[in-house]
């Protein structure tokens, strides 16, 4: 497998790990919906950041409810995707490496999971710009500044050897471990 292959496989994973945003997975009331980390605990840690977000930056009730419709809007696209992706990535997993076209079905599976991956960044993208439409200057600032400070948190959690909420991550192999700790060659699972 090339190092490209390798590359596009190892995005792909770990955007279909990290995929849902705080606002994609917060339901009505910013309690969680339907689908990826919607429901369970992974749903209120989501749901609970976007309250808490809409509070540091004093949303009016009306902001509130228009972001909460771009949430709504968005959701079965966002769930659409994140099952598309899961879908791929099993098929990944699913291939026999000792068939005579595993490179070439892998690849094509890595090249569609790219296309996913880019979909999704700009359905996240499109999202941003709905939702930073709704605040005034003032916010948009003060949110500017929440998020510098919650990415620098996490930069100093991954310093530390920290990886988050990922369970997978193999502090002293640097890599990502499948299911029953299977960690595949250069940290690929």
């Amino acid at each position: 497998m090339n190092r490209l292959t390798r590359i596009v496989i190892g995005f792909g994973l770990l955007a279909g790990l990290a995929m849902p945003a705080a606002v994609m997975a917060a339901g009505p009331g910013g309690q969680g919906g339907q689908g990826g980390y919607s429901s369970g605990q992974g749903g209120q840690h989501m749901g609970g950041m976007a309250d808490r977000m809409a509070q540091a930056l004093n949303l009016t009730d009306e902001q509130q409810t228009k972001m909460q419709q771009v949430r709504d809007k968005m959701r079965p696209q966002f769930q659409a995707l994140g099952q598309q992706m899961r879908d791929n990535r099993k098929a990944m997993f699913e291939l026999d490496t000792a068939a005579k076209d595993y490179d070439s079905k892998l690849a094509d599976l890595a090249r569609q999971q790219g296309k996913l991956v880019e979909q999704m960044t700009l359905l996240h993208g499109q999202m941003r710009a709905e939702t930073q439409a709704i605040l005034t200057p003032e916010q948009r600032e003060q949110a500017k500044k929440l998020w510098q400070e919650r990415r620098d948190r996490m930069q100093q959690r991954k310093g530390d050897g920290q990886r988050g909420d990922c369970p997978h991550y193999n502090r002293q192999g640097g890599g990502m471990q499948g299911p029953g700790g299977m960690q595949g060659p250069g940290g690929m699972m």
